[in-house]
């Protein structure tokens, strides 16, 4: 019996050493793309891509180019806000739910309004991002770092066709 424990408890450690080892590697992808987004963009301290919460913040910034929304300027506030209102409100009852449920929607936004900017492939990336809950973001955003900004005729034209 103890060494069916012991079998359990290593292969537990290893499994976590392996994600955190997949995880730290997703944030120095994101915080890379991040950084050459924001520098491609002109929105200063780009660095902020490799800090966790001030990662959510470029990647508003960045997003905010591309919103067409009536209310862009807080676009880049929008996810940092929302996580850090998860932190101290998300034990409530109802509004825990409600948050819950509008941190993936406005993180998918977010992600679409990059994915769109950068990507032909914008609902498709943000489709493979929620399968894989996540994981493939910072992959996809890396990806698209280095593509052409696209223009609103370029999207336009993909919408149609």
């Amino acid at each position: 019996m103890f060494e069916a424990i012991a079998v359990l408890f290593t292969a537990f450690i290893f499994i976590a050493i392996f994600l955190l080892g997949i995880g730290i590697i997703l944030h120095i992808l994101l915080g890379f793309a991040l950084l050459h987004l924001a520098e491609r963009e002109g929105i200063p301290n780009g660095w902020l891509g490799f800090v966790p919460l001030a990662n959510l913040y470029i990647m508003g910034a960045i997003a905010q180019k591309q919103s067409k929304a009536s209310w862009k300027e807080y676009v880049p506030w929008a996810l940092p806000g929302i996580v850090a209102a998860s932190f101290v409100l998300g034990f409530l009852p109802l509004i825990g739910e409600l948050i819950f449920i509008a941190t993936p929607v406005v993180y998918g936004y977010i992600l679409y309004l990059i994915f769109e900017r950068y990507s032909s492939q914008a609902v498709l990336f943000l489709v493979l991002s929620f399968i894989s809950f996540g994981f493939l973001a910072p992959i996809f955003i890396f990806v698209i770092r280095n593509n052409e900004r696209l223009t609103p005729k370029d999207i336009n034209q993909m919408n149609r066709a």
